[in-house]
């Protein structure tokens, strides 16, 4: 019973569930059968529909119910002022991983996948060719983009303020954490322009004084 799956011929007698056994699914004729209780497995499955001219022995087919665990780790780089405004378009990427453990031998294999989330396994306990048997996974560096035609230099970073250049590349496993968040800064290269001082103000012209007023004339006796 180490194998992906095995066939076994079984006295399927009406009313008289079919054997369970432990970390595999029984099958017939490509269907899995039902379990005559489903919070009790041991109780075994629900015989199938057996046409009559069949008789009670019938081939069952026991595949290994290999256990799937998935994961999605994502990558975001966002692009920011001093002001924390977003200057340029966020760049995001993502892979996905999944664990297949084998219930039998307990072994585990991890694979991971840029394309696809579809997480289905074929009777060997392999899933579609999209996915890549890996136990990391490694995210590119990313380039800062150019932004000195709209005014702004790369200033920092958070993940390492020495390289004002890139986004650098980070290893990842199925255990990491799910969100990857980084963030570049960057500042404005337009100097602000310098505020004209008021002209001075105009002192207002002095007052003419009144001319003197002229003495009448002395009247003549």
């Amino acid at each position: 019973l180490h194998t992906a799956y095995r066939r076994q011929r079984q006295m399927c007698i009406r009313d008289r569930p079919i054997k369970y056994i432990e970390g595999y699914n029984a099958k017939y004729n490509g269907k899995n059968l039902n379990y005559v209780d489903p919070s009790d497995k041991s109780k075994g499955y629900l015989r199938p529909n057996v046409p009559d001219n069949l008789g009670n022995n019938i081939d069952i087919y026991y595949s290994v119910n290999y256990k799937i665990l998935s994961k999605t780790i994502q990558e975001t780089i966002k692009y920011l002022d001093t002001d924390k405004k977003s200057i340029a378009a966020e760049y995001n990427t993502s892979i996905n991983f999944i664990k297949v453990t084998n219930p039998i031998d307990n072994t585990s294999k991890t694979y991971g996948s840029t394309t696809t989330s579809n997480t289905t396994l074929n009777e060997e306990g392999l899933p579609g060719n999209e996915w890549e048997q890996m136990d990391s996974y490694t995210f590119p560096s990313v380039k800062n983009p150019d932004l000195t035609n709209k005014g702004y230099k790369v200033i920092t970073n958070s993940d390492n303020p020495d390289n004002l250049s890139e986004i650098e590349s980070h290893k990842v496993t199925f255990d990491s954490e799910p969100i990857l968040e980084f963030e570049v800064i960057y500042s404005s290269t337009t100097e602000p322009s310098s505020t004209t001082e008021p002209s001075s103000t105009t002192e207002p012209s002095s007052t003419t004084e009144p001319s003197s007023t002229t003495e009448p004339s002395s009247t003549t006796e």
